[in-house]
Order: C-alpha cells, then structure tokens, then sequence
C-alpha cells in the first residue's frame, strides 16, 4: 500500500487520494516541451534555489514557453530562499506567488503560482 497512508488503510473503501487518477510525470527540457501536444493539464516543478536570484531566468522561460503557444497550468516552487515581498516577483500569465512559511526552522515548504 502507499506510504502516506499505510497506517490507516480502509481495504473496503479505497481511502487513496490519488485513485482514479492517472499522473504521468515526465521530464522535460525546454526544447522537448515543444512536441507536447496533449490536453492534459502541465504542471511544472522547479526547485530554484533562490528564487530571487533566478526570477529573470524563470520569467524568461514562462514567457518563452507562451510565446511557443505552450500552456502550463501551475507552478511549482521550491527552495524559493525567504522571499520577503513575492509581489515584486510576477510572472506574465500567473497570479502572485503563494509562499508557505515554516515558523521557526529552516527551509522547506512549496511555493505555487
């Protein structure tokens, strides 16, 4: 069984949250992005290391990949590095970063846009 619920298994009520679901998971370069042609949704994951120090390059590719008529439906972030005003961080076509802070320790957490 799965890890996330391996203490409270329901053998009669598949209790899975991922039943049904059929995720593909794949990597891509920025150039293979462009044989995509499915209508599934995309979701891009990136650990950026200091999004701060990497927004440009980020923003570049988002906007290259629009410009390439590429659709993406959501990112995600992590090892964003304590952005104190996401605000200042936009990326054409998304809302505001949204950043999970962990209180009192250090690193962690996702960041979606």
């Amino acid at each position: 069984m799965y890890a996330f619920n391996r203490d409270y298994v329901d053998e009669d009520l598949n209790d899975s949250p991922y039943f049904g679901i059929n995720i593909n998971s794949k990597f891509f370069d920025l150039p293979s992005m462009e044989s995509l042609t499915s209508n599934s949704p995309i979701f891009i994951s990136l650990n950026v290391q200091s999004l701060q120090s990497k927004y440009e390059d980020l923003k570049s590719t988002v906007l290259e990949l629009i410009d390439k008529k590429i659709q993406i439906d959501a990112i995600a972030l992590q090892e964003t590095w304590d952005v104190k005003y996401p605000e200042l961080l936009p990326i054409p076509g998304f809302k505001t970063v949204i950043i999970k802070k962990r209180r009192g320790m250090r690193g962690g957490g996702l960041d979606f846009m």
